[in-house]
């Protein structure tokens, strides 16, 4: 508009001649704050050029949106000698000198403040403050102030500059007392409302989670999901109403006398009920499954590979799953960008969805360029070292996602992502490893007393990644008590940089038991090495110097010897879990074999056995089950050390009793351990707070240690009365069972939660002895 009138002030020689003015001189008026310099430099328009319409247009438009400080522009131009002169007027939006929060009681100021995009300083924009007002608005109504209002006002000060203050009525925090589903009749209301809303009724424990606070747009987002539940069990023609939304009376409750006590601690007097109207219509089923455009899969293959059958129930839930697969099944063959769209084709007398998988292949692609980003401590090699391909290798889903798993089971990361960049004109995709690293160290020490064991203190430095390498190395000390060991372990997990781990333990161990102290110090070498992609086998040597002393009278002397014992040990393991720290399906497995009697005094052979597997269900949950099981190969207590024997109790081992304090005992009740264990437990693992890494588990132990080495009888020396007088005149020998073969199975059950924390994993545990 300012252009078009300018156009009248242009001579009219020149207008005449159908040629523009030269540009002779450009002058900006009427700035105060922003520099005629920075205002120069935004238009186009230059001294000595020719005077065009449209850059002036260019050069408003510019001016406008220099950071929105100016409330109108216009050019006047002035002839002059040999051209015009052109004028810029400039009317500056006023400042806001100050902003003022008023009436907000429940929300903080500060929170309030960083909603607001204006600022001190900046200028005075009308949308601008009623983008701030609808961001307040909603800020409140997220914290259940569904009725709240927000004013603004300004004032002009001395320098003609405004003061903002949002004026804000909060009302009261509206409550969701009750919710109804009508019409629901194939699904129960409880299962919608736990498996498919995020929007909850408001209970005694609410302030702890804001659960029944109520807002509009999460009860908007759960009526999709509702839907989406519906469609996942088959309902595809069901309706969903306009929720009615009503005040209503407080309904009595068991906890309303808890009522008035916890009032101040955000409950509100504004309770509504909900009900959302319900039209299911028929359930639909599966009727026949084709596959259109698949060609590097066989038919055969990609219906296997679905979840989806002919005759079952529909579910959306499950077609998802199997896009996912197919694309997968695609994916390992080199085709990275298969799109899959499932065609249906709904027959309403029937009752059933024809199923038409589309599927677009695209070309089969080869792996360029691998990029690692985001590892500022850890080295490339480390994260290189754990990938299944190599850059030209064909593309394959499979070995990505296998590596991932590798990369995140090293604990040195909390997040591991692949995205594709595929090159222009070429069946060529370069990789982003993108990591983000979390805390592999820890540093710890305590200092404790107890009436029983005295002054304790511990120690332990640790670090899983020394100086972005991958090696590891502990060293921990535990002084006190009744037991005090100092240890310092070493493992190279890639000597070499090649799939062959080293490792080495040095220790000291003093132990006071009720019926000896044991001293120990030794140490280790294990070599490792990767047998396929989820299996490794190891050898390790370790030596071992045995001291016993202050061993009580009616103990066995046989079981404290002082031994050396040097040993050779085999071992075996197989990892399939697709999470180290949080393990949600696969397996673990373990073998040994410990030979003890090439060198030192000892002479034992010792097997042991573990395995545990999970299993993914439904809503985040896992289901483990594990069995250990060992045996002692050794015919005299004399040829091994008590510490070698079998022992149960403890976090890891049978929860509920002390560590170490199931066996075999002898005649005087002293442990003397077990030649054979066995061990079973199961466990089922849910989410509390899935975002932040905390759950609960519920866990039933049970096991025993039996089968002792040592003599079954002992021989005791007792006076005895043998001619009746009633005065000892003799002394009698009398053989009675040295020991009890195993105790009976001891069982447990108990809850657990577990948190993985930045710090690394923290587990709590309460556990029940069932027969103690």
């Amino acid at each position: 508009m300012a252009a078009a009138w300018f156009c009248s002030y242009i001579p009219h020689a020149w207008a005449e001649q159908g040629v523009s003015p030269i540009i002779r001189k450009i002058e900006i008026v009427g700035n105060r704050r922003i520099d005629s310099g920075t205002i120069l430099n935004k238009i186009a328009s230059k001294v000595g050029e020719p005077l065009s319409m449209a850059t002036l247009q260019q050069d408003i438009r510019a001016i406008y949106d220099t950071g929105g400080y100016f409330e109108n522009v216009q050019v006047e131009s002035e002839p002059v000698d040999g051209g015009v002169r052109l004028i810029y007027r400039i009317e500056e939006k006023p400042i806001i000198s100050s902003i003022t929060i008023e009436g907000n009681k429940e929300l903080e100021e500060g929170k309030i403040r960083d909603a607001l995009l204006s600022r001190i300083g900046s200028p005075y924009d009308l949308k601008r403050i009623k983008r701030d007002k609808e961001a307040v608005l909603k800020l409140y109504q997220n914290e259940g102030f569904y009725f709240a209002q927000i004013q603004s006002r300004e004032e002009e000060d001395k320098n003609q500059n405004k003061q903002l203050t949002y004026k804000i009525d909060e009302g009261k925090k509206v409550i969701i007392g009750e919710i109804f589903l009508r019409g629901n009749e194939h699904i129960k209301a409880g299962e919608i409302k736990k498996r498919a809303m995020e929007t909850k009724e408001h209970w005694m424990l609410s302030f702890l989670t804001s659960a029944g606070v109520f807002k509009r747009e999460i009860l908007d987002i759960d009526l999709e999901r509702i839907k989406d539940y519906y469609y996942s069990h088959g309902y595809l023609e069901v309706k969903l109403g306009e929720p009615e939304i009503l005040f209503a009376k407080p309904k009595r409750r068991t906890w309303d006398r808890f009522y008035e006590a916890f009032k101040g601690w955000g409950w509100a007097e504004n309770e509504i009920a909900v009900t959302i109207p319900i039209f299911e219509g028929e359930q639909y089923r599966i009727g026949k499954m084709n596959f259109r455009g698949a060609t590097a899969v066989p038919d055969e293959a990609l219906r296997a590979g679905l979840s989806s059958k002919e005759g079952e129930v529909f579910s959306s839930e499950t077609i998802r799953s199997d896009i996912k697969a197919i694309a997968h099944l695609f994916g390992e063959k080199g085709y990275a960008f298969t799109s899959v769209s499932p065609l249906t084709d709904l027959n309403h007398e029937a009752r059933t969805v024809d199923l038409t998988w589309d599927v677009e292949e695209g070309n089969r692609v080869f792996i360029g360029e691998v990029n690692v980003i985001g590892n500022v401590r850890t080295r490339d090699n480390v994260i290189r070292r754990e990938l299944r391909f190599r850059e030209g290798d064909q593309y394959d889903i499979a070995k990505i996602d296998r590596s991932k798993v590798r990369i995140k089971n090293t604990g040195y990361f909390e997040n591991v992502d692949v995205s594709t960049n595929r090159r222009a004109g070429e069946q060529v995709v370069d990789l982003d490893l993108k990591v983000k690293e979390q805390q592999t160290g820890s540093l710890s020490f305590g200092i404790g007393a107890s009436s029983t064991q005295g002054l304790i203190g511990s120690f332990d430095i640790r670090q899983k990644n020394i100086f972005g390498t991958g090696r590891e190395v502990d060293l921990s000390a535990v002084v006190g008590g009744e037991d005090s060991n100092f240890n310092l372990r070493f493992v190279e997990p890639w000597l070499f940089d090649r799939e062959v781990s080293l490792g080495f333990n040095l220790f000291k161990t003093i132990s006071d038991y009720d019926s000896f102290r044991e001293e120990s110090a030794g140490g280790s070498v294990t070599f490792g090495r990767a047998l396929d992609e989820y299996s490794s086998g190891s050898i390790g040597f370790d030596y071992e110097d045995i001291k016993f002393t202050n061993v009580a009278s009616n103990y066995d002397t046989n079981l404290t010897q002082t031994q050396s014992v040097f040993g050779v040990t085999l071992g075996w393991r197989r990892n399939t879990v697709d999470n180290i720290l949080d393990p949600s399906r696969g397996y673990l497995a373990r073998a040994s074999a410990k030979f003890a009697g090439l060198l030192g005094d000892a002479n034992f052979n010792k097997y042991y056995v573990s395995d545990r597997l999970f299993y993914q269900g439904p809503w985040k949950t896992t289901f483990s089950v594990g069995a250990e099981a060992g045996f002692v190969d050794v015919n005299s207590p004399q040829d091994i050390p008590v510490s070698e024997m079998f022992f149960l109790g403890g976090i890891e081992s049978l929860r509920g009793y002390q560590y170490r304090s199931l066996g075999p005992r002898n005649f005087y009740g002293s442990l003397i351990g077990g030649r054979k264990l066995a061990l079973a437990n199961v466990e089922y693992n849910f989410p509390i707070i899935q975002s932040a890494g905390f759950k609960g588990f519920l866990f039933f132990d049970a096991g025993k240690t039996f089968d002792p080495v040592s003599e079954t009888t002992i021989t005791s020396y007792i006076e005895a009365d043998t001619d009746g007088d009633g005065f000892a005149d003799a002394v009698k020998a009398v053989r009675r069972p040295n020991l009890t073969d195993g105790e009976v199975l001891k069982k447990s059950w108990g809850i657990g939660f577990y948190w993985l924390s930045p710090a690394g994993p923290i587990k709590i545990v309460w556990a029940n002895a069932i027969n103690p």
